[in-house]
């Protein structure tokens, strides 16, 4: 028996999504996001919380762990006005934390970010061959790799960073880089690709590495302390080719200033096209068999994925494709490198591989805030009948989901057959950009009715064109270009969530509206605090907690 862990922690450029994820023979027993411990959306650094709660859920020791595995190669450059290797640098943080804060002693090994990113998808896809393709916005030193299997055939460097043209059209339309590049591919629907033809002509030409340099503070000779990215100098190219300096967020835009919202979404129309179109050519190129696996941050670009799908692959996508997941992918791999005899790798189902709470803590939870409640004997068909009456339930339930998408246990559910539920949500849960569609959660039996070219989507990162007659039915979770971007659940899975679903559906359809359960800003939810925090806030309607329905009334 082998057990690693694996921990994704800071690097060159950017700290983000710090995560750890124990493995044991190949196959993922814990995993968490540190921002889910620390309340600090896409929380950097050595994420030693998370490291505590995977061995906690594990019920392991120090002394049990095998191997400790980094997403990162740590490539040798140099930090700004210092002559101390960052290479050096970081290895002293991450072993001195390792050995003195957690008292693990186990060997620690570096592994190469993307061959991480590759690992993740491959061991996790149930696939034996496959094209395996990796693109974000950097590595170590590479931005896009395509290996067959697990061997490296071709890398391109971060100068040419399909990510980093991506982030830079984002933060150029007043978003977040890191964090934004969703709304920047939600916006696009709203577009036209206007400016797509000068992109062809001027993108090649734009370095992206320039302006992406760190600064970073450096403390008795080996402390890395924090760093931030210095403005893109590729952001302002977008912004003058749109000929405006503003940048306010899309939601405060007035009528007045339409034709700056236009603008802003022919460029994000614009940047879509280009992503689509220049990835769909690497994938001509250099993909000559059926099965593709993807990760990396730019794989999190569901429209893109589904372009891929419908060229006939079978595409398997790691539902942690950006940083989050990148240390499972490096724990997975040092796992088969010691101990391949026992290396028995699984295709993965789900994502609950998070912290769980008793009803016992649970129950203590929701007297400490005084709140009324009572115990359910059907959780499932409770939850059914509230948003059957229009109301916004909170679903509490078993162990936490990994990586970025709420797949039923830390949810927030809605009726999808309400067009003005999306409106109420954004108002009082996530106070976010209007124009950001929702997803819905169906029942896996249901998907052919609902989904043109319908496959098992369990991770909500693909995808699917929607038949119009069936997109009237279920008007808030359809995107205005006519697409969705489904979970399907399967009872052997998550049998309470299904039974959920199945309920609902004697009401009025096999889906229902899921978003996570989070206010805007906040990373999703992790404990039963989390949850009656937002109850109190009056964020969602009702709360289902395990097995106790809670109201927004004190005792």
């Amino acid at each position: 028996m082998t057990i690693v862990l694996g921990i994704n922690t800071p690097t060159f450029i950017g700290s983000h999504d710090s995560s750890a994820t124990l493995v044991k023979d190949g196959k993922i027993i814990a995993a968490i996001q540190e921002e889910r411990m620390t309340g600090v959306k896409h929380q950097g650094g050595i994420p030693i919380n998370s490291i505590k709660e995977c061995m906690k859920i594990a019920n392991l020791e120090q002394k049990d762990i095998d191997a400790v595995a980094v997403s990162w190669e740590l490539a040798p450059f140099h930090a700004p006005r210092y002559k101390i290797p960052l290479r050096y640098v970081f290895k002293k943080m991450i072993d001195r934390k390792l050995k003195e804060v957690l008292e693990i002693k186990a060997k620690t090994y570096y592994v190469n970010h993307h061959l991480s990113h590759a690992a993740s998808a491959l061991f996790t896809s149930g696939f034996d061959k496959c094209t395996n393709i990796v693109m974000d916005g950097r590595g170590d030193v590479e931005s896009a790799s395509i290996y067959k299997e697990m061997e490296r055939k071709k890398w391109w460097g971060m100068k040419e960073s399909l990510g980093w043209f991506y982030a830079s059209v984002t933060e150029s339309l007043g978003f977040k880089q890191n964090d934004g590049e969703g709304k920047t591919m939600g916006l696009a629907c709203y577009g036209k690709p206007v400016y797509f033809d000068w992109m062809v002509s001027e993108v090649p030409k734009i370095d992206f590495l320039k302006g992406w340099h760190s600064e970073m503070e450096i403390r008795d000779g080996k402390m890395f302390s924090e760093y931030r990215y210095t403005k893109n100098d590729a952001s302002k190219i977008f912004r003058d080719q749109m000929e405006t300096t503003k940048k306010p967020a899309i939601e405060k835009l007035k009528e007045k200033d339409r034709d700056v919202w236009q603008k802003y979404a022919d460029m994000a129309a614009s940047a879509q096209k280009y992503l689509e179109t220049k990835v769909l050519e690497l994938v001509d190129k250099y993909v000559e068999e059926k099965n593709v696996c993807l990760s990396g941050g730019v794989f999190l670009n569901c429209k893109l994925n589904q372009r891929i799908r419908e060229k006939g692959f079978d595409v398997f996508i790691h539902p942690a494709a950006g940083d989050s997941g990148t240390q499972t992918g490096a724990a997975l791999e040092i796992c088969r490198m010691l101990d391949s005899q026992n290396f028995k790798p699984e295709k993965i189902e789900h994502t609950y591989f998070g912290t769980s709470y008793s009803d016992e803590e649970i129950e203590e939870a929701i007297k400490k805030y005084g709140l009324k409640y009572e115990k359910l004997s059907d959780p499932a068909g409770t939850a059914a009948d509230l948003i059957n009456k229009s109301k916004v339930v909170g679903w509490f339930q078993g162990r936490m989901e990994y990586g970025p998408r709420a797949l039923g246990n830390r949810s927030v559910l809605a009726d999808p057959t309400d067009p003005e539920m999306r409106n109420r949500i954004n108002m009082f849960l996530k106070k976010r950009d209007w124009f950001m569609p929702f997803c819905p959660s169906m029942l896996d039996e249901a998907k052919k009715e609902y989904l043109i070219g319908a496959e098992e989507a369990p991770f909500m990162i693909m995808t699917f064109d929607v038949p119009e007659e069936k997109a009237k039915e279920i008007p808030a979770v359809v995107h205005v270009d006519g697409t969705v971007r489904p979970q399907t659940v399967k009872k052997e899975v998550n049998e309470r969530y299904w039974r959920l679903i199945k309920e609902f559906e004697k009401h009025k359809v096999p889906l229902v509206l899921n978003t996570s359960f989070n206010r805007h800003g906040l990373p999703m939810i992790m404990n039963p605090e989390h949850a009656l925090e937002h109850l109190v806030w009056k964020a969602i309607d009702v709360l289902i907690i395990g097995d106790f329905l809670v109201e927004r009334q004190f005792v």
